[in-house]
C-alpha cells in the first residue's frame, strides 16, 4: 500500500527499486518485487531505457487513486491491519487490491 501511495502521489516521478526501498525501509530486492507486482497489475509501467517504473495513468487507475486516498486518510487503521498477527485478515485485505487488467 505504501508503494502504491508513493507511486500515485507524483505521476511524473520515476522509481528505481533502490529508491523505493530507501523510502519504504525495505531491501532493494523486496522493492523490485513490489514494483514488478504493480507492473503486472498495470498500475505502473516499466521504462527499460533507464530501468525505472512510473505510474501508468489509465481509466482503471481511478480505483488505485481512491485506494491511495483511503490509505492516506486511514493510515493507522490500515497499518495495524496489515501488520497484525492475524495473517488471514491481512491477506484478505491485500487480496482486495489485486487489480485485473480487464476490471
Amino acid at each position: 500500500m505504501e508503494a502504491l501511495v508513493l507511486v500515485c502521489a507524483d505521476p511524473e516521478q520515476r522509481w528505481t527499486a533502490p529508491e523505493l526501498a530507501k523510502r519504504l525501509y525495505i531491501t532493494p530486492a523486496s522493492a523490485a518485487v513490489v514494483l514488478d507486482d504493480l507492473r503486472q497489475s498495470a498500475i505502473v509501467a516499466f521504462d527499460p531505457a533507464n530501468d525505472t517504473f512510473f505510474f501508468e495513468s489509465n481509466p482503471g487507475n481511478g480505483l488505485v487513486q481512491r485506494a491511495a486516498a483511503l490509505y492516506a486518510s486511514h493510515l493507522v487503521e490500515i497499518s495495524l491491519l496489515i501488520h497484525s498477527k492475524l495473517d488471514r485478515k491481512a491477506q484478505q485485505f491485500a487480496d482486495a487490491f489485486n487489480f485485473r487488467r480487464d476490471a
